[in-house]
């Protein structure tokens, strides 16, 4: 009885006045160490208990563990897991069964997982070696001749590799015969462009925009157009990655973002179509004399005249206008007063417009390059710097790349 006596009060077998010595060299009962021993335990728990945690992944079963792996495979990330080995069949109808529910099941998580999404650095290496394929000397190589047509135009570099996308452009070769002439512009207008039939066919005027007849705002910017043209106007905005127009957007939004852009991350946007007429900022432009000699827009009546005679494009660096023909088989002038413009552009010959009506009614169009469709030998490159003025005849097949920020003034016309 005194045994389970004490082994109830303070252990089995362990009397109260067991001595016990202490690290100091002191002495005590069995009991007060056992107190002792108790309180420090209960201190250190306090204090466990009082410190922040880091959460514990809870443990699961196998299943449980790879269904977790599966999902993190379904949202693109971590590796999938390792298909189930199919254990040794000994003759039974179980084991066969699970062999073919194991089979099942591999095959079942082949089918079901989704393709891994494409990463940013997947794409800046795939643009890279896209440059490497094009190389230097401005041909196309052997190995991007074996590239999908898909992946002959890649839209989204205009976001993710600025100057990927613009060696993919420059890379593209233009074999045409055809040279854009330059003339005088003090020496063009009506009479000379209809003796020298000078409109059957894109030119350039240099000289600037006086010696062309043409009456412009000195010094404009993009804050003096927002103003002139009314802050609260309501204009398209293009995305250039996407070809898309924007939400509604007002010239002051537009002069905001202009001016707050970063030169290195800013989306790429662009303004085609701010048509002035009726403006004070209209009031103040006149386009190029051989424009207005030949012009039948201002013969109509006022009230059923169309407004595209005086439009005002402004396009941040790195924008591109895909390959278009101009509206309603009319001509278009530019006239380039700040930044830089270059053109892609095709005849319109009967052959060349059917490839087009098959291109921009394709699936594939953002991702092909129209110039791969009619081939090297259709397509002339020209670049349009300051002071310079294009004329665009009718129906010409055209594509446009902004390397650096511009303000451009242009319109349609009609002629014989």
């Amino acid at each position: 009885a005194s045994i389970r006596s004490n082994h109830r009060r303070i252990g089995p077998m362990c009397p109260p006045y067991a001595a016990v010595h202490t690290s100091s060299g002191r002495t005590i009962s069995w009991r007060e160490s056992r107190d002792r021993r108790r309180r420090r335990s209960a201190a250190e728990y306090a204090i466990r208990r009082s410190r922040p945690r880091a959460p514990r992944a809870p443990r699961f079963s196998r299943t449980a563990r790879r269904l977790s792996g599966l999902r993190r495979r379904a949202r693109g990330g971590g590796r999938p897991p390792p298909p189930v080995r199919r254990r040794r069949s000994r003759g039974s109808s179980g084991s066969s069964r699970l062999k073919r529910l194991v089979g099942a099941q591999n095959s079942a998580l082949r089918v079901a997982l989704p393709r891994r999404p494409r990463s940013a650095a997947f794409i800046a290496r795939r643009s890279a070696a896209a440059r490497r394929a094009f190389g230097r000397s401005g041909t196309i190589s052997q190995t991007t001749a074996r590239l999908k047509p898909a992946r002959a135009m890649d839209l989204s570099l205009v976001e993710n590799d600025r100057e990927g996308f613009r060696e993919l452009l420059f890379a593209k070769p233009c074999g045409s015969s055809l040279a854009v002439p330059s003339y005088n512009a003090a020496s063009v207008d009506g009479a000379w462009c209809q003796v020298n039939d000078a409109l059957a066919a894109p030119f350039l005027l240099v000289g600037g925009a006086a010696a062309a007849g043409l009456s412009l705002p000195e010094d404009i910017s993009v804050d003096d157009v927002a103003i002139l043209a009314g802050p609260d106007t309501s204009i398209p905005v293009m995305d250039a990655a996407r070809q898309d127009q924007q939400a509604a957007w007002t010239l002051r939004d537009w002069a905001a973002y202009f001016s707050q852009k970063d030169a290195a991350s800013h989306k790429v946007l662009n303004v085609l179509s701010l048509e002035v007429s009726g403006t004070r900022l209209g009031e103040r432009v006149l386009g190029p004399k051989f424009v207005r000699d030949l012009d039948w827009i201002p013969a109509a009546p006022a009230a059923c005249r169309a407004k595209v005679q005086k439009y005002c494009l402004m396009s941040a660096a790195g924008s591109f206008t895909d390959w278009h023909v101009d509206m309603g088989g009319s001509s278009v002038w530019y006239h380039v007063v700040k930044g830089a413009k270059v053109f892609w552009l095709a005849p319109p010959t009967d052959a060349n417009l059917e490839a087009y009506k098959k291109w921009i009614t394709s699936p594939d169009q953002v991702s092909t390059w129209f110039g791969d469709v009619v081939g090297d030998d259709q397509l002339t490159r020209i670049k349009l710097e300051p002071g310079s003025t294009l004329s665009l005849p009718s129906a010409w097949l055209h594509c446009v790349y902004t390397p650096e920020d511009s303000l451009v003034f242009g319109g349609n016309y009609l002629h014989t």
